[in-house]
C-alpha cells in the first residue's frame, strides 16, 4: 500500500459481514408475548392494556415504544425526528381506539362484551370529555346496558344514555350517530316511565329519528325507520300514532335495507294490525325462510313462525 503525504497508511477497506438480526427476533418475541399477556389481562403488562380490548394495539404500542427506546441516543440527536415519532405513535394509538371499541361491541349478542366496550368509551371520556366519537358510543353502550339491566338500573342506564346523547349532538349536530342513540335512549326512558310521561317523550324520539333520516337514512341498518314505524304502530292515534304511516315508513325501510329482519317483523305486525293478513303471512314467511346472520335474527325467525300460526 502506498503511504499518504502525512505518512499514515490508509486503512484497508474491508467488507462488513451480515450479522444475525437479533433485533428482529427480539421484536417478534415481544410481539407474541405482549399479545398473549394482553389477552390474559396480566397485571404486569397493564401499561399496554390501556389501548383497548384488541391485543393488536397493545402489540403496536409495545413495538413502537421499544423501537424508540433502543433508538434513544440517535433519535435524541434530532429533536424534530423525536417529536414526529412520538406524535405519530400517539396518533396511531388514539385514532384507532373508537374502532377497537366497535370491534368489541356486539349490539346485544354478548352483553359482557357490550359492557366492556362501554367501559372503554367512558374511560376515554375521562381524558377527552367532548370527543364526539366517544360520546355517541357511550350513549349506544348505555342503551344496550339498559336492555340487560334489572330494576331501577334500566332507567339509570337510559338516562345516562340520554345525557351522553345530548352532549354528542351538541358536539356534532350534523352527524346521525348522536341523534340516533339519543332517540333510542329517549325511547328506553319512555318505556320505563310508562303512562303519560312516556307519551310526553314521543315527540323527542320522533324528532331525533326524523333527523337521522335526513342525515343518513341507512344508519344502523335503517334503524330510524324501525323506530318511527313502531312509534306510529304502538302509540294511540289520539296521541300521534298512525298505522298507515307506520306501514309506509316500514315498507320504505325494508326496501332500503331488505336484510333487516327486525324491520320486516315490525312490518308484518303492522300488516296484521291493519287486517292485511295475506301481506303479513308473506312477510313472515320471508323472515322464516331467510338466512339468519346472528342469534337475534334466529330468535326473530322463531317469533315469525309463532305469529304465523296465529293468523
Amino acid at each position: 500500500s502506498k503511504v499518504s503525504e502525512k505518512g499514515v497508511r490508509p486503512k484497508k477497506a474491508h467488507k462488513t459481514q451480515k450479522k444475525t438480526p437479533m433485533s428482529v427476533i427480539f421484536l417478534w418475541g415481544l410481539w407474541f408475548f405482549v399479545g398473549k399477556a394482553h389477552l390474559a389481562r396480566r397485571k404486569a403488562f397493564g401499561f399496554f392494556c390501556f389501548v383497548g380490548p384488541n391485543p393488536l394495539l397493545a402489540r403496536l404500542t409495545a413495538f413502537a415504544f421499544f423501537y424508540w427506546l433502543v433508538s434513544f441516543p440517535r433519535v435524541m440527536r434530532n429533536a424534530t425526528q423525536s417529536l414526529i415519532l412520538l406524535c405519530l405513535l400517539a396518533f396511531a394509538v388514539f385514532a384507532q381506539m373508537p374502532q377497537e371499541a366497535d370491534r368489541l361491541f356486539t349490539y346485544g349478542e354478548d352483553s359482557t362484551k357490550d359492557l366492556q366496550a362501554l367501559g372503554v368509551a367512558t374511560r376515554a371520556l375521562q381524558t377527552d370529555a367532548n370527543n364526539y366519537q366517544w360520546l355517541w358510543r357511550a350513549a349506544r353502550g348505555h342503551y344496550y346496558a339498559g336492555d340487560v339491566a334489572k330494576g331501577a338500573d334500566r332507567l339509570k342506564n337510559y338516562q345516562a344514555g340520554v345525557s351522553y346523547g345530548l352532549r354528542a349532538t351538541a358536539a356534532e349536530a350534523n352527524a346521525a350517530e348522536g341523534h340516533f342513540w339519543l332517540g333510542a335512549n329517549y325511547g328506553g326512558v319512555g318505556e320505563e316511565k310508562g303512562g303519560v310521561k312516556a307519551l310526553g317523550i314521543v315527540k323527542k324520539v320522533r324528532a331525533e329519528m326524523e333527523t337521522v333520516l335526513r342525515l343518513n337514512e341507512r344508519y344502523a341498518e335503517g334503524g330510524a325507520y324501525l323506530a318511527l314505524g313502531e312509534l306510529d304502530r304502538q302509540v294511540p292515534r289520539l296521541f300521534g300514532g298512525n298505522l298507515n304511516r307506520a306501514i309506509t315508513r316500514l315498507e320504505t325501510g325494508v326496501k332500503l335495507i331488505p336484510q333487516n329482519l327486525e324491520l320486516k317483523y315490525s312490518l308484518a305486525q303492522a300488516y296484521r294490525d291493519a287486517g292485511r293478513k295475506d301481506d303479513a303471512r308473506r312477510t313472515l314467511n320471508d323472515i322464516s325462510s331467510g338466512a339468519a346472520r346472528k342469534a337475534s335474527e334466529r330468535s326473530l325467525q322463531t317469533k315469525a313462525r309463532t305469529l304465523l300460526t296465529k293468523l
